[in-house]
């Protein structure tokens, strides 16, 4: 997680300035990183983007959801 926070320390998104495909499986994986009841680091970057994905619709309805 920390290479991610420092690549988007200089992205707005994975892949660039715009949100792109790239950014859908690295999101799966943030968001089950997030649910993890463990111990993290501060990562601001990876922080500021992972709450722009949490803002869309689409991310909260297609990812955030549980495990079955």
């Amino acid at each position: 997680m920390t290479i991610l926070d420092h690549h988007l320390a200089d992205s707005a998104f994975v892949g660039g300035e715009n949100l792109s495909i790239a950014d859908i499986p690295v999101g799966i994986m943030v968001y089950r990183w997030f649910t993890l009841d463990i111990e993290r680091m501060e990562l601001p970057s990876l922080n500021r983007w992972y709450q722009k994905l949490t803002g869309r619709p689409a991310y909260k309805d297609a990812v955030m959801i549980g495990l079955t």
